[in-house]
Protein backbone atom coordinates (compact mmCIF):
# COMPACT_ATOMS: atom_id res chain seq x y z
CA UNK A 1 0.00 0.00 0.00
CA UNK A 2 1.34 3.33 -0.78
CA UNK A 3 2.20 5.61 1.83
CA UNK A 4 0.29 8.99 2.75
CA UNK A 5 3.40 10.64 1.66
CA UNK A 6 3.37 9.34 -1.67
CA UNK A 7 -0.40 10.61 -2.44
CA UNK A 8 0.50 13.74 -0.80
CA UNK A 9 3.52 13.66 -3.68
CA UNK A 10 1.39 12.49 -6.57
CA UNK A 11 -1.33 15.07 -5.44
CA UNK A 12 1.00 18.12 -6.01
CA UNK A 13 2.58 16.55 -9.26
CA UNK A 14 -0.50 16.26 -10.72
CA UNK A 15 -1.76 19.19 -9.48
CA UNK A 16 1.02 21.65 -10.59
CA UNK A 17 0.92 20.34 -14.04
CA UNK A 18 -2.84 20.75 -14.03
CA UNK A 19 -3.16 24.43 -13.09
CA UNK A 20 0.30 25.07 -15.03
CA UNK A 21 -1.74 23.51 -18.22
CA UNK A 22 -5.21 25.19 -16.89
CA UNK A 23 -3.71 28.74 -16.87
CA UNK A 24 -1.93 28.03 -20.58
CA UNK A 25 -5.78 26.82 -21.69
CA UNK A 26 -7.24 29.43 -20.03
CA UNK A 27 -5.41 31.99 -21.34
CA UNK A 28 -4.26 30.87 -24.72
CA UNK A 29 -8.35 29.59 -25.19
CA UNK A 30 -9.51 33.26 -24.22
CA UNK A 31 -7.34 34.81 -27.32
CA UNK A 32 -8.81 32.21 -29.49
CA UNK A 33 -12.08 33.21 -27.97
CA UNK A 34 -11.75 36.77 -28.52
CA UNK A 35 -10.07 36.12 -31.88
CA UNK A 36 -13.08 33.70 -33.26
CA UNK A 37 -15.69 35.46 -32.12
CA UNK A 38 -18.67 33.94 -30.79
CA UNK A 39 -19.96 33.00 -34.32
CA UNK A 40 -16.69 30.75 -35.20
CA UNK A 41 -16.24 29.70 -32.08
CA UNK A 42 -19.41 28.59 -31.33
CA UNK A 43 -18.67 26.83 -34.76
CA UNK A 44 -15.87 24.88 -33.37
CA UNK A 45 -17.19 24.02 -29.99
CA UNK A 46 -20.33 22.25 -31.52
CA UNK A 47 -17.85 20.56 -33.35
CA UNK A 48 -15.76 19.31 -30.79
CA UNK A 49 -18.97 18.16 -28.94
CA UNK A 50 -20.58 16.52 -31.61
CA UNK A 51 -17.34 14.80 -31.77
CA UNK A 52 -17.44 14.00 -28.10
CA UNK A 53 -20.25 12.19 -27.53
CA UNK A 54 -18.73 9.13 -29.94
CA UNK A 55 -15.27 9.63 -27.57
CA UNK A 56 -16.48 6.79 -25.03
CA UNK A 57 -16.65 4.09 -27.77
CA UNK A 58 -12.97 3.96 -28.45
CA UNK A 59 -11.94 4.02 -24.33
CA UNK A 60 -14.75 1.14 -24.13
CA UNK A 61 -14.77 2.03 -20.53
CA UNK A 62 -11.63 0.44 -19.87
CA UNK A 63 -9.22 2.78 -17.59
CA UNK A 64 -10.87 1.81 -13.83
CA UNK A 65 -11.07 -1.69 -15.01
CA UNK A 66 -7.05 -1.60 -16.20
CA UNK A 67 -6.34 0.23 -12.93
CA UNK A 68 -7.96 -2.93 -11.03
CA UNK A 69 -6.42 -4.71 -13.00
CA UNK A 70 -2.58 -3.89 -12.61
CA UNK A 71 -3.19 -3.32 -8.84
CA UNK A 72 -3.95 -6.70 -8.29
CA UNK A 73 -1.58 -8.33 -11.32
CA UNK A 74 0.78 -6.02 -12.27
CA UNK A 75 3.14 -8.89 -13.82
CA UNK A 76 0.37 -8.79 -16.73
CA UNK A 77 0.64 -5.37 -17.80
CA UNK A 78 2.28 -6.13 -20.54
CA UNK A 79 -0.38 -8.24 -22.31
CA UNK A 80 -3.06 -5.93 -20.56
CA UNK A 81 -2.01 -2.79 -22.05
CA UNK A 82 -1.33 -4.56 -25.57
CA UNK A 83 -4.84 -5.61 -25.77
CA UNK A 84 -6.02 -2.88 -24.41
CA UNK A 85 -4.43 -0.18 -27.26
CA UNK A 86 -5.87 -2.81 -30.30
CA UNK A 87 -9.39 -2.95 -28.55
CA UNK A 88 -9.60 0.85 -28.18
CA UNK A 89 -7.77 1.66 -31.43
CA UNK A 90 -10.64 -0.77 -33.34
CA UNK A 91 -13.44 0.86 -31.95
CA UNK A 92 -12.00 4.40 -32.41
CA UNK A 93 -12.33 3.63 -35.84
CA UNK A 94 -15.69 2.32 -35.95
CA UNK A 95 -16.72 5.97 -33.66
CA UNK A 96 -14.68 8.12 -36.77
CA UNK A 97 -17.39 6.11 -39.12
CA UNK A 98 -20.03 6.65 -37.22
CA UNK A 99 -19.00 10.82 -36.13
CA UNK A 100 -18.89 11.53 -39.75
CA UNK A 101 -21.59 9.49 -40.72
CA UNK A 102 -24.03 10.97 -38.14
CA UNK A 103 -22.58 14.53 -38.78
CA UNK A 104 -23.84 14.28 -42.77
CA UNK A 105 -27.34 13.27 -42.02
CA UNK A 106 -28.20 15.72 -38.72
CA UNK A 107 -30.45 18.36 -39.45
CA UNK A 108 -29.25 21.53 -38.57
CA UNK A 109 -25.52 20.49 -39.54
CA UNK A 110 -24.34 22.15 -42.97
CA UNK A 111 -21.11 21.17 -45.06
CA UNK A 112 -18.86 23.35 -42.87
CA UNK A 113 -19.86 21.42 -39.61
CA UNK A 114 -19.21 18.18 -41.33
CA UNK A 115 -15.73 19.03 -42.25
CA UNK A 116 -14.73 20.27 -39.21
CA UNK A 117 -16.05 17.05 -37.36
CA UNK A 118 -14.81 14.80 -40.29
CA UNK A 119 -11.49 16.66 -39.20
CA UNK A 120 -11.79 16.11 -35.29
CA UNK A 121 -13.19 12.60 -35.23
CA UNK A 122 -9.74 11.35 -36.57
CA UNK A 123 -8.19 12.02 -32.79
CA UNK A 124 -10.83 9.04 -32.05
CA UNK A 125 -8.73 6.19 -32.92
CA UNK A 126 -5.45 7.33 -31.75
CA UNK A 127 -7.11 8.05 -28.37
CA UNK A 128 -6.17 4.09 -27.84
CA UNK A 129 -2.72 5.50 -26.57
CA UNK A 130 -4.32 6.64 -23.56
CA UNK A 131 -4.70 3.37 -22.28
CA UNK A 132 -1.09 3.65 -21.05
CA UNK A 133 -2.00 6.08 -18.29
CA UNK A 134 -4.30 3.98 -16.51
CA UNK A 135 -0.67 1.85 -15.98
CA UNK A 136 0.82 4.51 -14.04
CA UNK A 137 -2.27 6.01 -12.28
CA UNK A 138 -2.35 2.25 -10.75
CA UNK A 139 1.45 2.99 -9.69
CA UNK A 140 0.72 6.38 -8.37
CA UNK A 141 3.61 7.89 -10.53
CA UNK A 142 1.93 11.18 -11.86
CA UNK A 143 5.30 12.63 -11.77
CA UNK A 144 6.75 11.29 -15.12
CA UNK A 145 3.12 11.63 -17.02
CA UNK A 146 3.25 15.34 -15.75
CA UNK A 147 6.30 16.28 -17.07
CA UNK A 148 6.08 13.85 -20.20
CA UNK A 149 3.19 16.04 -21.28
CA UNK A 150 4.00 19.61 -20.55
CA UNK A 151 5.90 20.06 -23.47
CA UNK A 152 3.65 18.87 -26.07
CA UNK A 153 1.13 21.58 -24.20
CA UNK A 154 3.80 24.68 -24.87
CA UNK A 155 4.10 23.80 -28.21
CA UNK A 156 0.42 23.58 -29.19
CA UNK A 157 -0.09 26.93 -27.14
CA UNK A 158 2.61 28.45 -29.27
CA UNK A 159 1.11 27.61 -31.83
CA UNK A 160 -2.37 28.57 -31.23
CA UNK A 161 -0.97 32.60 -30.67
CA UNK A 162 0.94 32.23 -33.95
CA UNK A 163 -2.34 31.00 -35.87
CA UNK A 164 -3.80 34.34 -34.00
CA UNK A 165 -1.61 36.62 -34.92
CA UNK A 166 -1.30 35.54 -38.14
CA UNK A 167 -5.38 35.80 -38.34
CA UNK A 168 -5.18 32.04 -39.57
CA UNK A 169 -8.82 30.67 -40.85
CA UNK A 170 -11.07 28.83 -38.29
CA UNK A 171 -9.74 25.10 -40.38
CA UNK A 172 -6.36 25.87 -39.14
CA UNK A 173 -7.40 25.72 -35.50
CA UNK A 174 -9.18 22.38 -35.75
CA UNK A 175 -6.47 20.68 -37.23
CA UNK A 176 -3.89 22.17 -34.11
CA UNK A 177 -7.20 20.72 -31.66
CA UNK A 178 -6.60 17.25 -33.37
CA UNK A 179 -2.71 17.62 -32.98
CA UNK A 180 -3.10 17.98 -29.47
CA UNK A 181 -5.03 15.27 -28.71
CA UNK A 182 -2.94 12.78 -30.07
CA UNK A 183 0.35 14.55 -29.10
CA UNK A 184 -0.24 15.04 -25.16
CA UNK A 185 -0.92 11.00 -24.93
CA UNK A 186 1.74 9.93 -27.33
CA UNK A 187 4.80 11.22 -24.93
CA UNK A 188 3.84 9.09 -21.91
CA UNK A 189 2.91 6.31 -24.02
CA UNK A 190 5.74 6.17 -25.87
CA UNK A 191 8.08 6.13 -22.72
CA UNK A 192 6.18 3.29 -21.05
CA UNK A 193 6.23 1.11 -24.31
CA UNK A 194 9.31 1.37 -25.24
CA UNK A 195 11.23 2.32 -21.89
CA UNK A 196 9.56 0.51 -18.62
CA UNK A 197 7.61 -2.57 -20.63
CA UNK A 198 9.53 -2.99 -24.22
CA UNK A 199 7.56 -3.14 -27.21
CA UNK A 200 8.52 -6.81 -27.09
CA UNK A 201 6.49 -7.53 -23.91
CA UNK A 202 3.57 -5.92 -25.70
CA UNK A 203 1.26 -8.52 -26.74
CA UNK A 204 -2.83 -9.22 -27.78
CA UNK A 205 -4.52 -11.86 -25.28
CA UNK A 206 -7.94 -13.26 -26.71
CA UNK A 207 -8.91 -14.05 -23.54
CA UNK A 208 -7.90 -10.88 -21.91
CA UNK A 209 -9.48 -9.82 -24.70
CA UNK A 210 -12.77 -11.47 -24.05
CA UNK A 211 -13.03 -11.20 -20.13
CA UNK A 212 -12.65 -6.84 -20.40
CA UNK A 213 -15.08 -6.31 -23.23
CA UNK A 214 -17.42 -8.78 -21.36
CA UNK A 215 -16.85 -6.62 -17.86
CA UNK A 216 -16.43 -2.97 -19.73
CA UNK A 217 -19.60 -2.78 -22.07
CA UNK A 218 -21.29 -1.40 -19.04
CA UNK A 219 -19.21 0.68 -18.71
CA UNK A 220 -18.45 2.29 -22.40
CA UNK A 221 -22.32 2.61 -22.62
CA UNK A 222 -21.92 4.45 -19.25
CA UNK A 223 -19.27 6.56 -21.03
CA UNK A 224 -21.38 7.24 -23.76
CA UNK A 225 -24.51 8.11 -21.61
CA UNK A 226 -22.04 10.45 -19.78
CA UNK A 227 -20.92 12.01 -22.57
CA UNK A 228 -23.78 12.91 -24.09
CA UNK A 229 -25.15 14.57 -20.91
CA UNK A 230 -22.07 16.07 -20.74
CA UNK A 231 -21.82 17.44 -24.69
CA UNK A 232 -25.20 16.98 -25.84
CA UNK A 233 -26.08 20.46 -24.68
CA UNK A 234 -24.27 21.86 -26.89
CA UNK A 235 -25.09 20.41 -30.25
CA UNK A 236 -28.71 20.99 -28.96
CA UNK A 237 -28.15 24.62 -28.39
CA UNK A 238 -26.42 25.12 -31.58
CA UNK A 239 -29.44 23.21 -33.64
CA UNK A 240 -31.93 24.80 -31.66
CA UNK A 241 -30.45 28.47 -30.90
CA UNK A 242 -27.44 28.53 -33.39
CA UNK A 243 -23.93 28.74 -33.19
CA UNK A 244 -23.10 31.96 -31.44
CA UNK A 245 -25.19 30.86 -28.97
CA UNK A 246 -22.58 27.73 -28.41
CA UNK A 247 -19.97 29.80 -28.61
CA UNK A 248 -21.70 32.38 -25.36
CA UNK A 249 -22.52 28.51 -23.48
CA UNK A 250 -18.88 27.22 -24.73
CA UNK A 251 -16.74 29.39 -22.96
CA UNK A 252 -18.29 29.51 -19.52
CA UNK A 253 -18.36 25.74 -19.61
CA UNK A 254 -14.86 25.89 -20.61
CA UNK A 255 -14.04 28.03 -17.05
CA UNK A 256 -16.10 26.03 -15.02
CA UNK A 257 -15.12 22.48 -16.37
CA UNK A 258 -11.20 23.33 -16.13
CA UNK A 259 -11.52 23.03 -12.54
CA UNK A 260 -12.74 19.15 -13.05
CA UNK A 261 -8.87 17.94 -13.08
CA UNK A 262 -8.88 18.40 -9.13
CA UNK A 263 -11.71 15.74 -8.25
CA UNK A 264 -10.26 13.33 -10.51
CA UNK A 265 -6.18 14.11 -9.30
CA UNK A 266 -7.55 13.28 -5.88
CA UNK A 267 -9.68 10.42 -7.09
CA UNK A 268 -7.14 8.58 -9.27
CA UNK A 269 -4.27 9.15 -6.44
CA UNK A 270 -6.52 7.72 -3.80
CA UNK A 271 -8.36 4.98 -5.54
CA UNK A 272 -5.10 2.36 -5.61
CA UNK A 273 -5.17 2.29 -1.90
CA UNK A 274 -8.89 2.40 -1.28
CA UNK A 275 -8.57 -0.89 -3.50
CA UNK A 276 -5.96 -2.30 -1.64
CA UNK A 277 -8.19 -1.48 1.44
CA UNK A 278 -10.74 -3.70 0.35
CA UNK A 279 -8.67 -6.80 0.53
CA UNK A 280 -7.66 -5.83 4.35
CA UNK A 281 -10.44 -4.42 5.72
CA UNK A 282 -14.26 -3.30 4.50
CA UNK A 283 -14.54 -0.99 7.46
CA UNK A 284 -11.42 0.82 6.53
CA UNK A 285 -12.29 0.56 2.63
CA UNK A 286 -15.70 2.01 3.33
CA UNK A 287 -13.71 4.62 5.90
CA UNK A 288 -11.28 5.61 2.83
CA UNK A 289 -14.23 6.08 0.44
CA UNK A 290 -16.46 8.53 2.85
CA UNK A 291 -12.91 10.34 3.57
CA UNK A 292 -12.78 10.86 -0.61
CA UNK A 293 -16.22 12.19 -0.73
CA UNK A 294 -15.69 14.99 2.41
CA UNK A 295 -12.22 15.88 0.94
CA UNK A 296 -13.81 16.24 -2.13
CA UNK A 297 -17.19 18.27 -1.19
CA UNK A 298 -15.42 20.22 0.92
CA UNK A 299 -12.59 21.79 -2.03
CA UNK A 300 -15.70 21.24 -4.77
CA UNK A 301 -18.26 23.90 -3.03
CA UNK A 302 -15.12 26.53 -2.51
CA UNK A 303 -14.60 26.55 -5.67
CA UNK A 304 -18.27 26.32 -6.60
CA UNK A 305 -18.94 29.67 -4.34
CA UNK A 306 -15.86 31.36 -5.31
CA UNK A 307 -16.52 30.72 -9.28
CA UNK A 308 -20.38 31.63 -9.01
CA UNK A 309 -19.63 34.72 -7.37
CA UNK A 310 -16.76 36.32 -9.50
CA UNK A 311 -18.73 34.90 -12.56
CA UNK A 312 -19.05 38.16 -14.36
CA UNK A 313 -15.86 39.52 -13.43
CA UNK A 314 -14.15 36.31 -14.85
CA UNK A 315 -15.67 36.83 -18.38
CA UNK A 316 -14.99 40.14 -18.50
CA UNK A 317 -11.13 39.98 -17.56
CA UNK A 318 -10.91 36.78 -19.63
CA UNK A 319 -12.98 37.37 -22.53
CA UNK A 320 -14.29 40.71 -22.61
CA UNK A 321 -17.38 42.19 -23.19
CA UNK A 322 -18.62 40.66 -26.09
CA UNK A 323 -19.01 37.32 -24.00
CA UNK A 324 -21.15 39.22 -21.45
CA UNK A 325 -23.91 36.81 -22.11
CA UNK A 326 -21.42 33.74 -20.31
CA UNK A 327 -21.23 35.34 -16.94
CA UNK A 328 -25.23 33.95 -16.19
CA UNK A 329 -24.58 30.89 -17.88
CA UNK A 330 -21.34 30.18 -15.78
CA UNK A 331 -22.84 31.01 -12.35
CA UNK A 332 -24.74 28.37 -12.51
CA UNK A 333 -22.57 25.66 -14.65
CA UNK A 334 -19.83 26.39 -11.70
CA UNK A 335 -22.17 24.15 -9.42
CA UNK A 336 -21.79 21.13 -11.47
CA UNK A 337 -18.07 20.48 -10.36
CA UNK A 338 -19.66 19.47 -6.95
CA UNK A 339 -21.75 16.25 -8.62
CA UNK A 340 -19.13 16.01 -11.14
CA UNK A 341 -16.64 15.23 -8.07
CA UNK A 342 -19.33 12.50 -6.26
CA UNK A 343 -19.90 10.81 -9.45
CA UNK A 344 -16.05 10.37 -10.17
CA UNK A 345 -15.63 9.14 -6.68
CA UNK A 346 -18.50 6.57 -6.87
CA UNK A 347 -17.68 5.49 -10.16
CA UNK A 348 -14.44 3.98 -8.76
CA UNK A 349 -16.77 2.13 -5.84
CA UNK A 350 -18.84 0.87 -8.70
CA UNK A 351 -15.86 -0.89 -10.46
CA UNK A 352 -14.75 -2.26 -7.20
CA UNK A 353 -18.07 -3.63 -6.24
CA UNK A 354 -18.50 -4.90 -9.85
CA UNK A 355 -21.43 -3.22 -10.35
CA UNK A 356 -21.01 -1.42 -14.19
CA UNK A 357 -24.61 -2.59 -14.82
CA UNK A 358 -26.12 -0.03 -12.03
CA UNK A 359 -23.55 2.45 -13.30
CA UNK A 360 -24.71 1.96 -16.26
CA UNK A 361 -28.70 2.56 -14.75
CA UNK A 362 -27.64 6.31 -13.35
CA UNK A 363 -25.63 7.71 -16.16
CA UNK A 364 -28.91 6.86 -18.87
CA UNK A 365 -31.15 8.23 -16.00
CA UNK A 366 -28.92 11.62 -16.42
CA UNK A 367 -28.99 11.16 -19.85
CA UNK A 368 -33.03 11.20 -19.88
CA UNK A 369 -33.01 14.17 -17.72
CA UNK A 370 -30.49 15.60 -19.28
CA UNK A 371 -32.37 15.57 -22.75
CA UNK A 372 -35.90 16.39 -21.84
CA UNK A 373 -34.89 19.71 -19.55
CA UNK A 374 -32.94 20.91 -22.69
CA UNK A 375 -36.21 20.41 -24.73
CA UNK A 376 -37.85 22.32 -22.39
CA UNK A 377 -35.36 24.95 -21.14
CA UNK A 378 -33.30 25.90 -24.45
CA UNK A 379 -36.66 27.47 -26.93
CA UNK A 380 -37.00 30.07 -23.71
CA UNK A 381 -33.86 30.54 -21.95
CA UNK A 382 -31.43 29.08 -24.47
CA UNK A 383 -27.48 29.09 -22.93
CA UNK A 384 -28.34 29.38 -19.45
CA UNK A 385 -31.37 27.10 -19.68
CA UNK A 386 -28.59 24.71 -21.53
CA UNK A 387 -26.54 25.42 -18.15
CA UNK A 388 -29.65 24.46 -15.75
CA UNK A 389 -30.50 21.43 -17.51
CA UNK A 390 -26.76 20.29 -17.37
CA UNK A 391 -26.69 20.60 -13.41
CA UNK A 392 -30.01 19.06 -12.60
CA UNK A 393 -29.11 16.16 -14.82
CA UNK A 394 -25.47 16.06 -13.12
CA UNK A 395 -27.45 15.82 -9.86
CA UNK A 396 -29.80 13.19 -11.08
CA UNK A 397 -27.18 10.78 -12.15
CA UNK A 398 -24.29 11.56 -9.66
CA UNK A 399 -26.77 11.70 -6.75
CA UNK A 400 -30.11 10.99 -6.99
CA UNK A 401 -29.88 8.06 -9.15
CA UNK A 402 -28.28 6.29 -5.96
CA UNK A 403 -31.19 6.45 -3.35
CA UNK A 404 -33.32 4.74 -6.26
CA UNK A 405 -31.54 1.02 -5.75
CA UNK A 406 -31.11 -1.04 -3.14
CA UNK A 407 -27.32 -1.83 -3.64
CA UNK A 408 -26.32 1.75 -3.97
CA UNK A 409 -27.89 3.24 -0.89
CA UNK A 410 -25.86 2.97 1.15
CA UNK A 411 -22.90 4.78 -1.13
CA UNK A 412 -25.83 7.85 -1.07
CA UNK A 413 -26.00 8.06 2.12
CA UNK A 414 -22.46 8.72 2.42
CA UNK A 415 -22.59 11.46 -0.37
CA UNK A 416 -25.63 13.20 1.97
CA UNK A 417 -23.27 12.94 4.20
CA UNK A 418 -20.45 14.72 3.26
CA UNK A 419 -22.57 17.70 1.39
CA UNK A 420 -23.82 18.10 5.14
CA UNK A 421 -21.02 21.30 5.28
CA UNK A 422 -20.51 21.74 9.49
CA UNK A 423 -20.55 18.05 10.22
CA UNK A 424 -18.35 17.64 7.03
CA UNK A 425 -16.17 19.80 8.23
CA UNK A 426 -16.16 18.66 11.79
CA UNK A 427 -15.37 15.10 10.18
CA UNK A 428 -12.33 15.74 8.32
CA UNK A 429 -11.18 17.52 11.30
CA UNK A 430 -11.68 14.55 13.96
CA UNK A 431 -10.05 12.15 11.40
CA UNK A 432 -7.11 14.39 10.74
CA UNK A 433 -6.81 14.16 14.70
CA UNK A 434 -6.77 10.92 14.86
CA UNK A 435 -3.91 10.37 12.29
CA UNK A 436 -1.71 12.20 14.03
CA UNK A 437 -2.44 10.82 17.24
CA UNK A 438 -1.84 7.22 15.86
CA UNK A 439 1.26 8.72 14.37
CA UNK A 440 2.13 10.12 17.07
CA UNK A 441 1.53 7.13 19.07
Amino acid sequence: MHSLRHIISNISWLTIGMVGRMGIVLVVGALVARYLQPDQYGQLNYALAFVALFSAIPGLGLKEILVREFVHAPENRGALIGTAITLQFAFGVIAMIAAVIAASVMKGTNYGSSFIIAIISLSLPLTCISSVSAWYESQVKAKFVTIAQFPAIIIIAAIRVILVLAQAPLVTFVWITTLETVLVMAIPAYELLLRDIGLKNIRVNFLIAKDLLRESWPLMLSGMSVALYMRLDQVMLGSMSGKEEVGYYAAAAKLSEVWYFIPAIIVSSMNPNILKMKKISHEKYMNGIQQLFYILTLLCLAISVVVCSLSGFIIRILYGSLYAHSAAILSIHSWTLVFVALGLASSSWYVAEKLTKLNLQRSILGLVANVILNLLLIPKYGGVGASLATLLSYIAAAFVADALMDRTRPIFIMKAKSLLLIPNILKLYEQLIDRKNAREI
